[in-house]
Protein backbone atom coordinates (compact mmCIF):
# COMPACT_ATOMS: atom_id res chain seq x y z
CA UNK A 1 0.00 0.00 0.00
CA UNK A 2 0.97 3.40 -0.76
CA UNK A 3 0.52 5.55 2.08
CA UNK A 4 1.81 9.14 2.68
CA UNK A 5 1.24 11.43 5.83
CA UNK A 6 0.94 14.59 4.92
CA UNK A 7 0.80 18.43 7.21
CA UNK A 8 -2.50 20.07 6.39
CA UNK A 9 -3.31 23.66 6.89
CA UNK A 10 -4.41 22.69 10.47
CA UNK A 11 -1.52 21.91 11.76
CA UNK A 12 -2.56 18.50 12.24
CA UNK A 13 -1.67 15.27 10.48
CA UNK A 14 -3.98 13.24 8.47
CA UNK A 15 -3.37 10.30 6.49
CA UNK A 16 -4.13 9.74 2.66
CA UNK A 17 -3.99 6.90 0.94
CA UNK A 18 -2.66 7.34 -2.44
CA UNK A 19 -3.88 3.92 -3.60
CA UNK A 20 -7.55 4.20 -2.38
CA UNK A 21 -7.01 0.73 -1.20
CA UNK A 22 -9.28 -0.12 2.40
CA UNK A 23 -7.31 0.09 5.30
CA UNK A 24 -7.46 -2.51 8.14
CA UNK A 25 -7.25 -2.22 11.16
CA UNK A 26 -3.34 -3.22 11.65
CA UNK A 27 -2.96 -0.22 9.13
CA UNK A 28 -4.92 2.43 11.52
CA UNK A 29 -2.40 1.35 14.50
CA UNK A 30 0.42 1.81 12.27
CA UNK A 31 -0.86 5.18 11.13
CA UNK A 32 -1.70 6.34 14.86
CA UNK A 33 1.66 5.44 15.77
CA UNK A 34 2.60 7.39 12.74
CA UNK A 35 0.94 10.67 13.58
CA UNK A 36 2.23 10.30 17.07
CA UNK A 37 5.74 10.64 15.84
CA UNK A 38 5.67 13.10 13.50
CA UNK A 39 4.06 15.19 16.09
CA UNK A 40 6.50 14.57 18.37
CA UNK A 41 9.59 15.40 15.50
CA UNK A 42 7.61 18.66 14.68
CA UNK A 43 7.63 19.77 18.45
CA UNK A 44 11.38 18.64 18.62
CA UNK A 45 11.85 20.84 15.77
CA UNK A 46 9.78 23.51 17.23
CA UNK A 47 11.17 23.44 20.83
CA UNK A 48 15.24 24.17 18.82
CA UNK A 49 13.30 26.88 15.77
CA UNK A 50 15.98 29.38 16.52
CA UNK A 51 18.73 26.94 17.45
CA UNK A 52 21.04 26.14 14.61
CA UNK A 53 23.19 23.70 16.30
CA UNK A 54 19.83 21.60 16.31
CA UNK A 55 21.00 18.82 14.17
CA UNK A 56 19.73 15.41 12.56
CA UNK A 57 21.39 13.31 15.30
CA UNK A 58 19.71 15.53 17.91
CA UNK A 59 15.95 15.04 16.52
CA UNK A 60 16.96 11.11 15.90
CA UNK A 61 17.97 10.74 19.81
CA UNK A 62 14.74 12.70 20.55
CA UNK A 63 12.60 9.56 19.35
CA UNK A 64 15.42 6.99 20.10
CA UNK A 65 16.08 6.29 16.79
CA UNK A 66 19.55 6.29 14.67
CA UNK A 67 20.28 8.59 11.72
CA UNK A 68 19.90 5.95 9.48
CA UNK A 69 16.30 4.78 10.77
CA UNK A 70 14.86 7.82 11.05
CA UNK A 71 15.64 9.35 7.56
CA UNK A 72 14.33 6.18 5.95
CA UNK A 73 11.03 6.68 8.47
CA UNK A 74 10.70 10.40 6.87
CA UNK A 75 11.37 9.47 3.43
CA UNK A 76 8.18 7.03 3.85
CA UNK A 77 5.86 8.91 5.56
CA UNK A 78 6.58 12.76 4.28
CA UNK A 79 8.79 12.32 1.13
CA UNK A 80 11.71 14.34 2.37
CA UNK A 81 14.93 13.15 4.41
CA UNK A 82 15.65 14.33 7.95
CA UNK A 83 17.57 17.28 6.72
CA UNK A 84 14.85 18.37 4.33
CA UNK A 85 12.26 17.99 7.22
CA UNK A 86 14.16 20.24 9.83
CA UNK A 87 14.59 22.59 7.02
CA UNK A 88 11.16 22.80 5.53
CA UNK A 89 9.68 23.48 9.00
CA UNK A 90 12.09 26.68 9.53
CA UNK A 91 10.77 27.68 6.44
CA UNK A 92 7.24 27.11 6.89
CA UNK A 93 7.43 29.48 10.11
CA UNK A 94 9.90 31.93 8.75
CA UNK A 95 7.10 32.26 5.87
CA UNK A 96 4.83 33.36 8.48
CA UNK A 97 7.19 35.32 10.05
CA UNK A 98 7.97 37.47 7.00
CA UNK A 99 4.24 37.48 6.41
CA UNK A 100 3.53 39.88 9.37
CA UNK A 101 6.30 42.14 8.93
CA UNK A 102 7.60 41.45 12.12
CA UNK A 103 11.92 41.67 11.70
CA UNK A 104 14.05 42.20 9.04
CA UNK A 105 14.79 39.32 6.82
CA UNK A 106 18.30 38.43 8.68
CA UNK A 107 16.56 38.87 11.65
CA UNK A 108 13.38 35.95 10.87
CA UNK A 109 16.48 33.72 9.63
CA UNK A 110 18.22 33.78 12.84
CA UNK A 111 15.06 33.67 14.61
CA UNK A 112 14.22 30.05 12.74
CA UNK A 113 17.42 28.71 12.92
CA UNK A 114 19.67 29.85 10.14
CA UNK A 115 22.99 31.00 10.60
CA UNK A 116 23.37 32.75 7.49
CA UNK A 117 21.08 35.05 5.76
CA UNK A 118 22.46 34.41 2.40
CA UNK A 119 21.61 31.03 3.11
CA UNK A 120 18.17 31.23 4.18
CA UNK A 121 17.43 33.50 1.05
CA UNK A 122 18.47 30.98 -1.07
CA UNK A 123 16.58 27.46 0.48
CA UNK A 124 13.47 30.13 0.80
CA UNK A 125 13.38 30.74 -2.62
CA UNK A 126 14.63 27.31 -4.11
CA UNK A 127 11.59 26.05 -1.58
CA UNK A 128 8.61 29.14 -2.79
CA UNK A 129 9.93 30.17 -6.08
CA UNK A 130 10.15 34.36 -4.75
CA UNK A 131 12.27 35.82 -2.43
CA UNK A 132 11.78 36.09 1.12
CA UNK A 133 11.52 40.23 0.62
CA UNK A 134 9.28 39.69 -1.86
CA UNK A 135 6.76 38.01 1.00
CA UNK A 136 7.95 40.48 3.81
CA UNK A 137 6.53 43.74 1.07
CA UNK A 138 3.35 42.01 1.14
CA UNK A 139 4.16 41.18 -3.02
CA UNK A 140 2.81 37.85 -2.19
CA UNK A 141 -0.88 37.52 -1.93
CA UNK A 142 -1.55 33.49 -0.78
CA UNK A 143 1.05 31.27 0.50
CA UNK A 144 2.11 28.50 -2.16
CA UNK A 145 1.82 24.66 -1.28
CA UNK A 146 5.06 23.67 0.41
CA UNK A 147 7.38 21.41 -1.87
CA UNK A 148 7.58 18.03 -0.56
CA UNK A 149 9.97 16.47 -3.07
CA UNK A 150 11.91 13.33 -2.11
CA UNK A 151 15.90 13.36 -2.05
CA UNK A 152 15.35 11.52 -5.00
CA UNK A 153 14.00 14.01 -7.12
CA UNK A 154 16.15 16.46 -5.73
CA UNK A 155 18.63 15.06 -6.25
CA UNK A 156 18.46 14.43 -10.30
CA UNK A 157 17.57 17.90 -10.56
CA UNK A 158 20.01 20.64 -11.65
CA UNK A 159 20.43 23.25 -8.81
CA UNK A 160 21.90 26.64 -8.30
CA UNK A 161 25.16 25.41 -6.56
CA UNK A 162 28.43 24.26 -8.58
CA UNK A 163 28.75 21.70 -5.74
CA UNK A 164 26.07 19.56 -6.95
CA UNK A 165 28.01 18.77 -9.29
CA UNK A 166 30.73 17.14 -7.32
CA UNK A 167 27.97 15.03 -5.75
CA UNK A 168 24.45 14.08 -7.12
CA UNK A 169 22.41 13.25 -3.47
CA UNK A 170 22.27 16.74 -1.74
CA UNK A 171 25.97 17.06 -1.16
CA UNK A 172 25.64 20.36 -0.06
CA UNK A 173 23.84 19.09 3.22
CA UNK A 174 26.38 17.08 3.70
CA UNK A 175 29.27 19.68 3.30
CA UNK A 176 27.93 21.86 5.42
CA UNK A 177 26.88 19.38 8.07
CA UNK A 178 30.49 17.73 8.00
CA UNK A 179 32.24 21.70 8.25
CA UNK A 180 30.11 22.94 11.14
CA UNK A 181 31.28 20.16 12.88
CA UNK A 182 34.99 20.90 12.04
CA UNK A 183 34.70 24.43 13.44
CA UNK A 184 34.16 23.36 16.75
CA UNK A 185 37.69 21.63 16.72
CA UNK A 186 39.28 24.08 14.82
CA UNK A 187 37.52 27.61 15.17
CA UNK A 188 39.85 28.97 12.84
CA UNK A 189 37.80 27.42 9.75
CA UNK A 190 35.17 29.48 10.06
CA UNK A 191 36.75 32.09 8.19
CA UNK A 192 35.40 29.64 5.08
CA UNK A 193 31.82 30.69 6.32
CA UNK A 194 32.50 34.93 6.25
CA UNK A 195 30.71 36.13 3.59
CA UNK A 196 29.60 40.03 3.05
CA UNK A 197 25.74 39.59 2.19
CA UNK A 198 25.80 42.88 1.64
CA UNK A 199 27.65 42.49 -1.62
CA UNK A 200 25.65 39.24 -2.35
CA UNK A 201 28.45 37.08 -1.41
CA UNK A 202 27.41 33.86 -0.56
CA UNK A 203 29.57 30.82 0.82
CA UNK A 204 31.41 28.49 -2.07
CA UNK A 205 30.71 24.59 -0.87
CA UNK A 206 33.24 24.10 -2.93
CA UNK A 207 35.71 25.81 -0.87
CA UNK A 208 34.65 23.96 2.43
CA UNK A 209 34.80 20.31 0.27
CA UNK A 210 38.20 21.07 0.01
CA UNK A 211 38.64 21.67 3.19
CA UNK A 212 37.31 18.80 4.40
CA UNK A 213 39.14 16.74 2.34
CA UNK A 214 42.81 18.30 2.88
CA UNK A 215 42.62 18.65 6.70
CA UNK A 216 41.04 14.73 7.25
CA UNK A 217 43.72 12.45 7.88
CA UNK A 218 45.22 10.70 3.75
CA UNK A 219 43.25 7.28 4.59
CA UNK A 220 39.85 8.96 5.01
CA UNK A 221 40.37 12.72 2.94
CA UNK A 222 41.04 10.90 -0.32
CA UNK A 223 38.18 8.63 -0.18
CA UNK A 224 36.20 11.58 0.60
CA UNK A 225 37.56 13.82 -2.54
CA UNK A 226 36.34 10.86 -4.82
CA UNK A 227 33.25 10.91 -3.29
CA UNK A 228 32.80 15.12 -3.91
CA UNK A 229 33.99 14.40 -7.31
CA UNK A 230 31.15 12.05 -8.55
CA UNK A 231 29.31 13.61 -11.21
CA UNK A 232 25.28 12.96 -11.82
CA UNK A 233 26.47 10.99 -14.60
CA UNK A 234 28.02 8.30 -12.94
CA UNK A 235 24.95 6.44 -11.70
CA UNK A 236 24.19 4.44 -8.25
CA UNK A 237 26.49 2.26 -8.70
CA UNK A 238 29.31 4.16 -8.68
CA UNK A 239 28.02 6.22 -6.04
CA UNK A 240 27.79 2.98 -3.57
CA UNK A 241 30.66 1.66 -3.95
CA UNK A 242 32.62 4.69 -3.41
CA UNK A 243 30.15 5.14 -0.49
CA UNK A 244 31.02 1.68 1.36
CA UNK A 245 34.29 1.96 0.38
CA UNK A 246 34.43 5.36 2.64
CA UNK A 247 32.85 4.60 5.35
CA UNK A 248 35.14 1.12 6.04
CA UNK A 249 38.46 3.39 5.48
CA UNK A 250 37.11 5.52 8.49
CA UNK A 251 36.11 2.80 10.56
CA UNK A 252 39.54 1.58 9.69
CA UNK A 253 41.27 4.49 10.22
CA UNK A 254 38.93 4.84 13.88
CA UNK A 255 39.74 0.85 14.55
CA UNK A 256 43.59 1.33 14.37
CA UNK A 257 44.19 4.25 16.11
CA UNK A 258 41.99 3.08 19.24
CA UNK A 259 44.37 -0.04 18.94
CA UNK A 260 47.43 2.24 18.76
CA UNK A 261 46.18 3.25 22.20
CA UNK A 262 45.47 0.37 23.81
CA UNK A 263 49.10 -1.04 23.47
CA UNK A 264 50.52 2.20 24.45
CA UNK A 265 48.35 1.54 27.89
CA UNK A 266 49.62 -2.43 28.08
CA UNK A 267 52.87 -1.62 27.61
CA UNK A 268 53.28 2.04 29.54
CA UNK A 269 49.94 1.57 32.02
CA UNK A 270 50.66 -2.41 32.49
CA UNK A 271 46.68 -2.49 31.17
CA UNK A 272 46.21 -6.24 31.62
CA UNK A 273 42.90 -7.71 29.60
CA UNK A 274 40.31 -10.44 30.03
CA UNK A 275 41.96 -13.77 28.21
CA UNK A 276 39.23 -14.62 26.25
CA UNK A 277 38.27 -10.98 25.10
CA UNK A 278 41.96 -10.52 23.95
CA UNK A 279 41.98 -14.02 22.21
CA UNK A 280 38.80 -12.86 20.42
CA UNK A 281 39.93 -9.35 19.47
CA UNK A 282 43.38 -10.99 18.35
CA UNK A 283 41.17 -13.50 16.02
CA UNK A 284 39.33 -10.32 14.48
CA UNK A 285 42.29 -8.71 13.62
CA UNK A 286 43.84 -11.50 11.42
CA UNK A 287 40.56 -10.46 8.81
CA UNK A 288 39.50 -7.10 8.78
CA UNK A 289 36.42 -7.76 6.85
CA UNK A 290 33.17 -5.50 7.40
CA UNK A 291 31.87 -8.04 10.45
CA UNK A 292 35.38 -8.76 12.07
CA UNK A 293 35.80 -4.55 11.77
CA UNK A 294 33.05 -3.53 13.98
CA UNK A 295 33.18 -5.73 16.08
CA UNK A 296 36.95 -4.97 16.81
CA UNK A 297 35.86 -1.47 16.72
CA UNK A 298 32.97 -1.77 19.41
CA UNK A 299 35.55 -4.37 21.68
CA UNK A 300 38.36 -1.31 21.62
CA UNK A 301 35.69 1.19 22.33
CA UNK A 302 34.97 -0.77 25.37
CA UNK A 303 38.51 -0.97 26.27
CA UNK A 304 40.27 2.84 26.08
CA UNK A 305 36.92 4.86 25.63
CA UNK A 306 38.24 6.44 28.44
CA UNK A 307 39.43 10.27 29.48
CA UNK A 308 43.58 9.41 28.65
CA UNK A 309 46.47 12.09 28.67
CA UNK A 310 47.08 12.27 24.64
CA UNK A 311 43.29 11.84 23.79
CA UNK A 312 42.19 13.42 26.23
CA UNK A 313 38.10 13.45 26.55
CA UNK A 314 37.89 13.30 22.86
CA UNK A 315 37.10 9.31 22.59
CA UNK A 316 34.95 9.45 25.16
CA UNK A 317 32.86 11.97 23.26
CA UNK A 318 33.40 10.49 19.98
CA UNK A 319 32.44 6.96 21.16
CA UNK A 320 29.07 7.47 23.09
CA UNK A 321 26.07 5.41 23.24
CA UNK A 322 24.71 6.63 19.89
CA UNK A 323 27.72 5.66 17.81
CA UNK A 324 27.20 2.05 16.90
CA UNK A 325 23.69 2.34 17.00
CA UNK A 326 24.50 4.89 13.83
CA UNK A 327 26.71 2.63 12.31
CA UNK A 328 25.74 -0.95 12.75
CA UNK A 329 23.17 -0.74 9.72
CA UNK A 330 26.56 -0.23 7.42
CA UNK A 331 26.69 -4.09 6.91
CA UNK A 332 23.18 -4.76 6.13
CA UNK A 333 22.80 -1.99 3.75
CA UNK A 334 25.63 -2.63 1.96
CA UNK A 335 24.07 -6.35 1.05
CA UNK A 336 21.09 -4.45 -0.34
CA UNK A 337 21.84 -3.78 -4.09
CA UNK A 338 18.08 -4.11 -5.34
CA UNK A 339 17.43 -0.48 -4.79
CA UNK A 340 20.70 1.07 -4.84
CA UNK A 341 19.42 4.65 -5.00
CA UNK A 342 17.72 4.23 -1.44
CA UNK A 343 20.67 2.37 -0.23
CA UNK A 344 23.00 5.13 -1.44
CA UNK A 345 20.78 7.48 0.31
CA UNK A 346 20.76 5.45 3.65
CA UNK A 347 24.71 5.05 3.31
CA UNK A 348 25.29 8.72 2.99
CA UNK A 349 23.33 9.23 6.50
CA UNK A 350 25.25 7.23 8.12
CA UNK A 351 29.24 8.61 6.48
CA UNK A 352 27.71 12.23 7.63
CA UNK A 353 27.34 10.93 10.61
CA UNK A 354 30.65 9.20 11.15
CA UNK A 355 32.63 11.79 9.17
CA UNK A 356 31.03 14.74 11.80
CA UNK A 357 32.17 11.91 14.44
CA UNK A 358 35.58 11.82 13.31
CA UNK A 359 36.27 15.77 13.17
CA UNK A 360 38.36 15.17 16.13
CA UNK A 361 41.02 13.93 14.18
CA UNK A 362 41.41 17.59 12.95
CA UNK A 363 43.68 18.26 16.35
CA UNK A 364 46.11 15.53 15.50
CA UNK A 365 48.51 14.62 12.58
CA UNK A 366 48.98 11.76 10.99
CA UNK A 367 52.63 11.37 10.08
CA UNK A 368 55.08 9.66 8.57
CA UNK A 369 58.71 9.37 10.23
CA UNK A 370 60.84 8.31 7.46
CA UNK A 371 64.74 8.84 9.48
CA UNK A 372 66.05 10.18 12.10
CA UNK A 373 69.53 11.53 12.21
CA UNK A 374 71.59 12.32 15.45
CA UNK A 375 72.99 15.64 15.96
CA UNK A 376 75.16 16.10 18.37
CA UNK A 377 77.29 18.88 17.89
CA UNK A 378 80.44 19.93 20.95
CA UNK A 379 79.58 20.88 23.88
CA UNK A 380 75.90 20.65 23.37
CA UNK A 381 73.01 18.18 24.26
CA UNK A 382 72.33 15.49 20.95
CA UNK A 383 69.30 16.79 19.21
CA UNK A 384 67.23 14.40 16.60
CA UNK A 385 66.70 15.58 13.13
CA UNK A 386 63.62 13.92 12.19
CA UNK A 387 62.48 13.28 7.71
CA UNK A 388 58.82 13.46 7.86
CA UNK A 389 56.01 14.43 6.21
CA UNK A 390 52.15 15.31 7.16
CA UNK A 391 49.80 12.29 5.82
CA UNK A 392 46.96 15.08 4.80
CA UNK A 393 48.54 16.44 1.67
CA UNK A 394 45.32 17.24 -0.81
CA UNK A 395 47.04 16.00 -3.42
CA UNK A 396 49.01 13.65 -2.56
CA UNK A 397 52.32 14.88 -3.24
CA UNK A 398 53.70 14.44 0.64
CA UNK A 399 56.46 17.50 1.15
CA UNK A 400 59.53 16.44 3.27
CA UNK A 401 59.77 18.06 6.60
CA UNK A 402 62.95 18.41 8.70
CA UNK A 403 62.45 18.75 12.48
CA UNK A 404 65.04 18.83 14.63
CA UNK A 405 63.92 18.03 18.28
CA UNK A 406 64.89 17.14 21.50
CA UNK A 407 63.69 13.52 21.64
CA UNK A 408 63.46 10.94 18.86
CA UNK A 409 60.10 9.13 17.66
CA UNK A 410 59.50 6.18 16.46
CA UNK A 411 61.35 5.79 12.66
CA UNK A 412 60.02 4.15 9.72
CA UNK A 413 56.20 4.45 11.22
CA UNK A 414 53.24 5.97 10.76
CA UNK A 415 52.08 8.19 13.70
CA UNK A 416 49.43 10.06 14.86
CA UNK A 417 50.96 13.08 16.56
CA UNK A 418 49.43 16.61 18.64
CA UNK A 419 52.38 18.12 16.93
CA UNK A 420 55.03 17.70 15.29
CA UNK A 421 57.14 19.71 17.36
CA UNK A 422 56.77 17.02 20.42
CA UNK A 423 58.29 13.91 19.53
CA UNK A 424 57.40 12.52 22.59
CA UNK A 425 53.67 11.79 22.35
CA UNK A 426 52.17 9.84 19.39
CA UNK A 427 50.33 6.90 18.89
CA UNK A 428 52.65 4.45 16.66
CA UNK A 429 50.50 3.06 13.87
CA UNK A 430 52.06 0.84 12.37
CA UNK A 431 51.81 -1.86 10.85
CA UNK A 432 48.48 -1.45 10.27
CA UNK A 433 49.29 1.80 8.19
CA UNK A 434 52.13 2.13 6.55
CA UNK A 435 53.83 4.38 3.68
CA UNK A 436 55.80 3.49 0.92
CA UNK A 437 56.47 6.98 -0.44
CA UNK A 438 60.29 6.80 0.77
CA UNK A 439 60.95 2.68 1.09
CA UNK A 440 62.77 1.28 -0.47
CA UNK A 441 62.53 -2.86 -2.34
CA UNK A 442 65.13 -5.70 -1.67
CA UNK A 443 64.87 -6.29 -5.28
CA UNK A 444 66.41 -3.75 -7.50
CA UNK A 445 64.71 -5.38 -10.42
CA UNK A 446 61.48 -4.90 -8.56
CA UNK A 447 58.96 -1.80 -7.87
CA UNK A 448 56.57 -0.70 -4.96
CA UNK A 449 53.59 1.70 -5.45
CA UNK A 450 54.04 4.79 -3.93
CA UNK A 451 51.21 4.44 -1.34
CA UNK A 452 49.90 4.66 1.64
CA UNK A 453 48.61 1.29 2.81
CA UNK A 454 45.94 -0.19 5.40
CA UNK A 455 45.96 -3.65 7.03
CA UNK A 456 43.47 -6.05 5.27
CA UNK A 457 44.29 -9.55 6.69
CA UNK A 458 47.07 -11.84 7.78
CA UNK A 459 46.91 -15.27 6.66
CA UNK A 460 49.12 -18.21 5.61
CA UNK A 461 52.11 -15.92 7.39
CA UNK A 462 51.56 -12.49 5.45
CA UNK A 463 50.11 -9.64 5.52
CA UNK A 464 48.04 -7.98 2.93
CA UNK A 465 47.32 -4.62 2.75
CA UNK A 466 44.91 -2.46 0.56
CA UNK A 467 46.24 1.59 -0.77
CA UNK A 468 44.51 4.55 -1.60
CA UNK A 469 45.97 4.19 -5.48
CA UNK A 470 45.42 0.73 -6.27
CA UNK A 471 41.98 -0.69 -6.09
CA UNK A 472 42.65 -4.43 -4.90
CA UNK A 473 44.46 -6.51 -1.59
CA UNK A 474 48.25 -6.44 -2.23
CA UNK A 475 51.08 -8.18 -1.14
CA UNK A 476 53.88 -5.96 0.12
CA UNK A 477 56.39 -8.72 0.40
CA UNK A 478 59.22 -6.82 -1.73
CA UNK A 479 59.73 -4.19 0.80
CA UNK A 480 62.80 -3.87 2.51
CA UNK A 481 61.24 -3.78 5.88
CA UNK A 482 58.40 -5.88 5.70
CA UNK A 483 59.55 -8.91 8.13
CA UNK A 484 60.27 -5.95 10.46
CA UNK A 485 56.43 -5.62 9.79
CA UNK A 486 55.46 -8.20 10.04
CA UNK A 487 57.68 -8.53 13.36
CA UNK A 488 55.42 -5.55 14.76
CA UNK A 489 52.29 -7.20 14.15
CA UNK A 490 52.85 -10.47 15.97
CA UNK A 491 54.31 -8.22 18.49
CA UNK A 492 50.96 -6.69 19.03
CA UNK A 493 49.13 -10.08 18.73
CA UNK A 494 51.09 -11.12 21.49
CA UNK A 495 50.41 -8.15 23.56
CA UNK A 496 46.70 -8.34 23.25
CA UNK A 497 47.15 -12.10 24.09
CA UNK A 498 49.71 -12.65 26.70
Amino acid sequence: MGFKVLKSADSTYHPTNQASTPINAGAENSLSMDETLLKKLEEAVLQNLNNEQFSVEDLADHVAMSRSHLHRKLIKLTGQSSTQYIKNIRLDHAYEYLSKNIGTVSEIAFKVGFGSSTYFIKCFSEKYGFSPGEVRKGKIADKPEPTTNSTQEESSKPGPSSIEMLHPAAAESMIQEIFQAMIKHKPSLAKFMMVDEDEGETVDNRLLAYQIFKIFPWPIGIEVRRLFSINLSSGHETRFEQLQRTIKRCLKVLTFILLGELINRIQLLQLKLDANQGKKLADRLQNLNEDNLLQSLETLTQLVAQPSDFFEDDLVQTFDDAFFREVSDWTSLIQNTENLAETCENLEQILTYLLKKSTFLLKYKMVSINSIEVVKPKYKEATFQHSLHILNNVDGEFQIHQEVLEAFADSRAVLLMKSIKNSREYINLSPLIIDTHHVKVDQPNRSIVKDVFLFESFEDQKLSYAGTAVANTVNLSNLENYDALCEEYQETINLLTR
